[in-house]
């Protein structure tokens, strides 16, 4: 075989081994579900973020946008800069789970910068800065700013969402007026717990199905006597805790997580992201964090 012929075998040889191995690479991303098939391209993207001990979770489908509470007031202009990073201008809804400043905090300056359709907010009204602040924005603004008083529902983009409300008219702790959201998509079920104490969580429990694959564990999973039946009760693969450090976990809670093998994922490590999809839920973190200093 002359030079001519061993050069052109030579190339045909090379060019069947770099066929195969991107085929073999591809099988090996489909089996692992990292490539959505054709008919599953379509996903929610679920982001908690790391804003210290604090709520501020969003939600992305289709085009349609959802915020669960907004952090501090300290890392509110952060959280505008990640919306704009993105090119979020606009939420359609806005979840306010309850009136402390960790939940609160940093609304007035989401609702200054990014266009919100609807806000929805528990009866929890307090006597704070933060309160007052927000409370202003919307008067402003003329924000149309829903107080729910029975289980509100959304749907849309794939998106099925049911706001739970607080059962009685009024609590000694602020934290039992959370709302308590749940929200399934393509078959995937996620809860976000607020901040329930004893009393909400005993109402959330006979409301009745709180299966859910993730579960934003309550009150930052400080730990209450029937925190354990709770989480027994949602039995989620995944346990997300807004947390500044891991030290402020209660331990009978990592433990019933751990007995159960959820995955647990904490804020503190930097903001966690979840694709929800035809295929379930792949969850991904980066250290990176809203803020570059702790709170």
């Amino acid at each position: 075989m002359d030079r001519t012929g061993r050069k052109r075998k030579l190339i045909i040889v090379i060019t069947l081994i770099i066929v195969f191995v991107v085929i073999g690479v591809y099988l090996l991303k489909a089996k692992s579900g990292l490539i959505f098939s054709k008919a599953s391209e379509s996903s929610m993207t679920v982001t908690y973020l790391s804003v210290g001990k604090a709520d501020c979770i969003l939600i992305e489908s289709d085009g349609m946008k959802v915020m669960i509470d907004t952090g501090y007031d300290e890392t509110g202009y952060e959280v505008c800069n990640y919306l704009e990073k993105k090119r979020i201008e606009k939420l359609d809804y806005l979840i306010l789970s309850h009136s402390d400043n960790d939940h609160i905090g940093g609304s007035d300056k989401i609702l200054e910068r990014i266009q919100v359709n609807k806000v929805l907010e528990s009866t929890n009204v307090v006597d704070s800065e933060q309160y007052k602040e927000y409370q202003s924005v919307i008067a402003k603004k003329e924000i149309s700013a829903m107080t729910i008083t029975e289980n509100f529902y959304i749907t849309g983009s794939g998106m099925k969402i049911i706001v739970y409300t607080p059962l009685l008219a009024s609590y000694e702790n602020n934290n039992n007026y959370s709302l308590v959201v749940k929200l399934e998509y393509k078959g995937n079920t996620l809860l976000f717990a607020g901040d329930s104490e004893e009393i909400r969580m005993n109402e959330l429990m006979e409301v009745g199905d709180l299966s859910s694959d993730v579960l934003k564990l309550p009150h930052h999973g400080i730990g209450e006597l029937n925190t354990v039946s709770f989480i027994h009760q949602v039995s989620p693969k995944f346990a997300v805790v807004s947390c500044e450090n891991r030290g402020s976990v209660s331990t009978s809670t990592i433990e019933a997580l751990e007995q159960m093998e959820t995955m647990i994922y904490y804020t503190c490590d930097g903001n966690i992201v979840m694709t929800v999809g035809d295929k379930g839920i792949r969850v991904s973190q980066k250290n990176s964090h809203i803020l570059q200093r702790d709170i």
